[in-house]
């Protein structure tokens, strides 16, 4: 397999290289003898340079991208981290509640209850 960008054989390696389009502009500049000829080349190797230049911003925003999806596929595993602890949070709050209800301590219960409502309630607006 070829590099895309200067042809050389094994891009898996990590190389330096001249990207084939400003390559063939060198060739083309070089190449040069008549009047006509001249302008023709000029204004194909002013293309190509052109084209290369579009090329890199193109690749360099698909980098970016890629730079950015994964930020936020971390940051959604985050949230559904913390979402789930929270649902554990609000279950055992839910437990120690009825425990409490049980034993009459009508103060601790009322206290329960409240940190109850304000689990389920972030819980809530997590979603």
């Amino acid at each position: 397999m070829k590099c895309h960008r200067c042809g050389k054989d094994n891009p898996a390696e990590i190389h330096t290289c001249t990207p084939l389009a400003l390559r063939l502009v060198d060739k083309l500049m070089d190449g040069m003898n008549d009047e006509h000829w001249n302008q023709l080349t000029a204004d194909a190797a002013a293309e190509l340079r052109r084209l290369h230049a579009e090329n890199e911003a193109l690749r360099e925003m698909y980098f970016n991208s890629q730079f950015e999806v994964g930020e936020v596929r971390s940051e959604n595993e985050a949230l559904r981290q913390e979402r789930a602890r929270a649902w554990e949070i609000n279950h055992e709050l839910r437990e120690f509640t009825e425990e409490v209800r049980r034993t009459g301590d009508t103060r601790l219960a009322s206290m329960a209850i409240a940190a109850l409502a304000r689990a389920s309630e972030a819980i809530g607006e997590k979603t």
